[in-house]
């Protein structure tokens, strides 16, 4: 049976008692039993992001244009640092996603793009590690009509050692 919305109003207590008992068999990353998978500092960093993020919880980011121009000034400050910090060259952009799948299609798009512009070919390919399996480039790569291909591992080994 599909699980539904509650017919009534639930209190805090039940709300964080149900989150408390679906993440009980969680990693342990408090204690630095998962280095991957978290984003976290000391605690008063952790409070502060917690507390800044809160206060901008119900505003949504797609109306920083119109209706939230606070927000749109932190995303494009944010933008800036990361350029700065990669010294990109003047007339640079970037863009800002949340993580996940949306940052992965937006570095495929961004990959087809710049190699589009360079070679004029429309038919570009990603290549890849043969020893992963990377779903996580062929997805995207096939909505962005890039495709994704594997050399052999000998291949690639050649190709990494031309290039030092």
């Amino acid at each position: 049976m599909r699980k539904s919305l509650p017919a009534n109003r639930q209190s805090r207590e039940a709300i964080f008692a149900q989150l408390d008992a679906l993440s009980a068999h969680d990693a342990d990353w408090r204690h630095g039993r998962v280095p991957l998978y978290v984003f976290k500092g000391d605690e008063q960093a952790a409070e502060i992001g917690r507390d800044a993020f809160n206060r901008f919880f119900d505003e949504n980011g797609l109306g920083g244009k119109r209706a939230f121009h606070g927000l749109k000034r932190m995303e494009d400050e944010i933008v800036e640092i990361g350029l700065s910090l990669f010294r990109a060259p003047e007339g640079a952009t970037g863009y800002f996603t949340t993580g996940g799948s949306e940052s992965i299609i937006a570095a495929v798009k961004a990959a087809r793009d710049c190699a589009r512009a360079r070679s004029g070919d429309a038919r570009r390919r990603i290549r890849r590690s043969p020893r992963r399996r990377c779903s996580w480039i062929s997805k995207p790569g096939a909505c962005r009509s890039v495709r994704t291909i594997a050399p052999t591992f000998a291949q690639w080994r050649l190709r990494s050692m031309a290039k030092r």
